[in-house]
């Protein structure tokens, strides 16, 4: 008596459960066909592999995995499926397998529905017909759902398994970010500590020690079920907070509002490895969700992280502080253009200087010093921005603003354009994708016939890629401009909130100006200093 291995296959398209934990219906069906068939034509029931929620294409099913070294090591004579279908989806499997090892291995293959049997000859192409249909059925649902879900990121649902840091996903849809309170204050702590001019390492560190859940830990205590591939670091454990994760909150602009998807994709739908998509590709919604960190402030951000600042360690009286001078990675060497660094000179911040890094590394062989003391040069920039504040307040304010209301205009002017060209290439892509889904449908009720379908969906996404690379190149024109607007604030709010300042800040420094430029000294001592403002 023939020993016969049952295998059986609930796709996660095609599940229909009673209960979570519990065979499916479909699943039941199956093993009770099955088992009939077997005892019908006489075999013996040797055991029933079952995988529930597996995709025919994927090749990690546990118990399919467990009946092939079954087979391999010949402990039954026969596998019974429904359908092929249900053993795999992919013609390259049904060759390695049904028409390969089977047969070295002695194994008989039979599908109940579809007749496929490997013992009855001339059975073979029949088998291999099934396949090809059932690999074109996996390519079509495969773009099926790629398109669906693209339609969905573009009506900006959010389609991730967990919300980001700061936010939650909304109850009433899960497709929907909204603020959570709890983290959305970290996040701007996070985002304040580092304008204040304390580094990210300093910040990894106030927040470890304040004993602030991470994120992996917050999720966890709320009960998700998530786990970071390096959770399981020691760190991880015991709630260190990672360099990483805040230099990835600081960048993020999800926190604008703004939600990016789309940023990877499978390599093909035969494959689990996922590739970095074309960010011509990505799918970008302004306006989305709710902000946590305002325009201006995450831009400083932007533009403070570009600077590459150096952090002191102590303060006037000695203490342990930690954070950048308020100057740090704004002051330039005139000559060679290289940042000036902190160098000793003195046991407060204040009193050391600031030196050309070109010439401190090569002993002064490439640029000279241009040595300047750190607390001459914050006296002299406080000096300045306070001219500038009453100059814009008293002297300057109405000539001010009339050429910022007019520069203002003609950058609306041109975002505004830009808008509108990019809205009619959205629209262009939009109609194109129904048109081509319209074509699948025509191709389905064999209203044009296969070559034809091919030709055309090559024309259409071809079209539907050249307008993605036009929208990427627009959206990043209008991003530039706006980033242009922001970088230049408003000087007379600016001057009205400062007017009264006592000490420079990083805060100050960071809105007034966008860099210096320092000289060497002349034969008496004088330098060049050149201010370059942000406003």
């Amino acid at each position: 008596m023939n020993k016969a291995a049952i295998y059986c296959r609930l796709s996660k398209e095609d599940m229909d459960k009673l209960n979570k934990g519990d065979d499916s219906e479909s699943i039941q069906n199956q093993k009770l066909l099955l088992m009939d068939y077997a005892m019908d034509h006489g075999m013996q029931i040797y055991k029933v592999y079952s995988d529930d929620d597996y995709s025919g294409a994927d090749k990690d099913r546990p118990e399919w995995n467990e009946m092939l070294k079954g087979a391999e090591n010949r402990e039954f004579d026969v596998i019974i499926c429904k359908t092929q279908s249900r053993f795999t989806r992919e013609m390259e499997m049904v060759e390695k397998y049904i028409h390969g090892f089977f047969v070295e291995w002695g194994i008989r293959f039979i599908g109940v529905v579809d007749n496929v049997d490997t013992n009855i000859k001339g059975n073979k192409k029949a088998r291999q017909i099934n396949g090809l249909i059932n690999e074109w059925y996996l390519e079509d649902l495969s773009e099926n759902i790629k398109s669906v879900l693209r339609r969905k990121m573009e009506n900006g649902q959010f389609l991730g398994a967990f919300a980001l840091y700061g936010y939650k996903k909304d109850p009433a849809d899960r497709h929907k970010m909204i603020v959570d309170e709890e983290t959305a204050k970290v996040v701007k702590h996070i985002y304040d500590l580092y304008i204040e001019g304390y580094s990210i390492k300093r910040i990894s560190y106030i927040l470890t020690e304040s004993q602030i859940p991470t994120p992996t830990a917050y999720k966890q205590r709320n009960g998700y079920t998530y786990k970071n591939p390096h959770s399981d670091s020691a760190t991880a454990r015991l709630g260190v907070w990672s360099t990483t994760t805040i230099r990835n909150i600081l960048t993020n602009n999800t926190y604008l509002g703004i939600l990016t998807q789309g940023k990877a994709k499978k390599l093909s739908y035969k494959s689990k490895k996922v590739i970095k998509a074309p960010e011509s590709e990505w799918i970008i919604k302004e306006d989305n969700h709710e902000p946590i960190i305002d325009t201006n402030t995450f831009y400083q951000v932007q533009k403070m992280m570009k600077s590459k600042r150096t952090v002191s360690c102590d303060d006037k009286q000695g203490n342990k502080k930690y954070k950048a001078h308020c100057l740090a990675g704004k002051v330039k060497c005139m000559d060679c253009g290289a940042s000036l660094i902190k160098t000793g000179g003195g046991s407060s911040q204040d009193s050391r200087y600031l030196r050309c890094q070109l010439a401190n590394k090569t002993r002064s062989k490439l640029c000279s010093s241009h040595s300047i003391r750190l607390n001459q040069l914050k006296d002299t920039v406080a000096g300045e921005i306070r001219k500038l504040i009453n100059e814009v307040l008293n002297e300057g304010n109405e000539k001010y603003l009339a050429d910022r209301l007019s520069e203002a205009s003609d950058t609306n002017n041109t975002i505004g354009l830009k808008t509108r060209e990019l809205n009619n290439i959205n629209r262009i892509i939009n109609e194109s994708k129904k048109a081509l889904s319209a074509l699948y449908m025509d191709k389905v009720k064999k209203i044009i016939s296969e070559s034809e379908y091919v030709t055309l969906k090559e024309i259409f996404n071809s079209n539907i890629n050249e307008q993605h690379e036009k929208s990427f190149k627009l959206k990043g024109e209008i991003e530039s401009l706006k980033i242009l607007q922001i970088e230049k604030p408003d000087a007379v709010t600016l001057a009205k909130k400062y007017v009264s300042f006592e000490e420079l800040t990083s805060e100050i420094v960071m809105n007034f100006i966008d860099y210096i430029k320092v000289g060497e000294k002349d034969m008496y001592g004088n330098q060049d200093i050149h201010i370059h403002w942000n406003i």
